[in-house]
């Protein structure tokens, strides 16, 4: 399907308001190489600065180490089709997250009740209700097995849906990544093709009694 036959790609997304949100990195897409290259020198001293110049173990944190991780997520939003891309550094190490926002048409979505996870009611300020599922599976790496976790918040209004979710990681960055998540989906505001305001309803599917912000680690 292209643009022109696709209404959101007419949708615009921003935040509604002034956020803090230290470690989420906005990776643009369709740069030029020296704008990339400019970019890149941009963001790198802002990350080191944040991360600091070691980790709890007293293990360095590097230019190099931040500049390959950064220059990773930019590779990966050039060949990703989501609306917006964003690489999350949650801890003082050179570690991060990859969050993604899509749009979608809700009958293209899958039967929540079918996946894996748990699921609890979630809310944005300025979009509505919404589903949240979160996941731990383990995975076979290079390193052998390793527990992941991946986290998906759902706002549908029926007929379109926005989709914000985390790549699998390991689940202490995830955890960490949440504590910004929140503060992130509060700010989001959705206007769609025809100028209206993207408004969800709430989730029919199965959720959990407790409430997803009071797990201990973030996520389930």
């Amino acid at each position: 399907m292209s643009d022109a036959e696709d209404p959101t790609s007419q949708w615009e997304v921003q935040l509604a308001e002034d956020v803090d949100l230290p470690g989420w990195v906005w990776l643009p897409d369709e740069l030029a190489p020296e704008e990339r290259s400019a970019y890149v020198d941009e963001v790198v001293p802002a990350l080191q600065d944040l991360i600091g110049t070691h980790q709890a173990d007293g293990t360095p944190n590097t230019e190099v180490d931040i500049r390959a991780i950064l220059e990773a997520g930019l590779d990966a939003r050039a060949k990703s089709n989501s609306y917006a891309m964003y690489q999350v550094w949650p801890v003082r190490a050179p570690a991060a997250v990859m969050c993604h926002l899509n749009r979608a048409a809700t009958e293209d979505l899958p039967e929540w009740d079918d996946i894996d996870g748990r699921r609890f009611a979630a809310k944005a300020r300025y979009i509505g209700p919404g589903l949240q599922i979160s996941s731990r599976f383990t995975a076979d790496t290079d390193q052998g097995p390793a527990e992941l976790a991946t986290v998906y918040f759902v706002f549908a209004d029926g007929h379109d849906s926005v989709v914000v979710h985390l790549e699998p990681s390991v689940p202490q960055l995830v955890a960490h990544t949440m504590m910004g998540m929140g503060l992130y989906l509060n700010a989001l505001n959705v206007t769609k093709a025809d100028g209206s305001t993207f408004t969800s309803v709430a989730s029919d599917a199965t959720v959990a009694d407790d409430d997803w912000l009071s797990d201990a680690d973030g996520v389930s």
